[in-house]
């Protein structure tokens, strides 16, 4: 995912947890005329995403509903599967004599709210060094700031009485 959503290699993830989203979607709902919904991506064969998305379609077409249109943000093809993807999702739900603001906005406690920072595996160590030392130092996080291990050679020892195999099997390789 690095590779797909990073291509200046300098992204970032947050770590949280779905209860302090939840409390953070409680909030927009006491708050605003705004509806907050928390879930799981499913992942479908192609064809089933496409009569899914085709059925909500259909549907739509003959009575709108937010709730509904909403469904189709929550599944995808398996081939992103990988991603094993959550979703929070805030909308206004349109009601009667109520004009739509145009922005929700949602005070969330930062440091409250993300447990951990990771940056891109392939990010500059110097822009990592920085930035690390700007949240720890500027902003005052404390939690675990690193950068991913994903491209991180780990060292493998071949025992001795081994050797011969990995000979043999070069061998009948060629």
């Amino acid at each position: 995912m690095w590779r797909i959503y990073s291509p200046d290699r300098t992204a970032v993830r947050i770590r949280t947890t779905r209860e302090k989203l939840l409390t953070v979607g409680a909030r927009i709902k006491a708050t605003s005329n705004a509806t907050f919904r928390l879930d799981e991506v499913a992942y479908e064969k192609a064809n089933d995403v496409d009569v899914r998305l085709a059925s909500i379609a259909a549907e739509l077409k003959t009575k709108f509903s937010m709730k509904r249109a909403m469904d189709a943000l929550y599944f995808k093809r398996d081939a992103f599967d990988y991603e094993a993807e959550v979703r929070a999702i805030a909308f206004f739900q349109p009601k009667k004599h109520i004009s739509p603001t145009r922005f929700l906005r949602v005070r969330v406690d930062p440091y409250n709210l993300v447990d951990s920072i990771l940056f891109d595996p392939r990010a500059d160590e110097t822009y990592v060094r920085m930035a690390a030392f700007f949240l720890k130092n500027s902003l005052r996080f404390n939690g675990p700031i690193s950068r991913s291990a994903l491209y991180r050679a780990t060292y493998i020892e071949v025992p001795d009485e081994a050797e011969p195999f990995i000979q043999a099997d070069a061998q009948s390789a060629a």
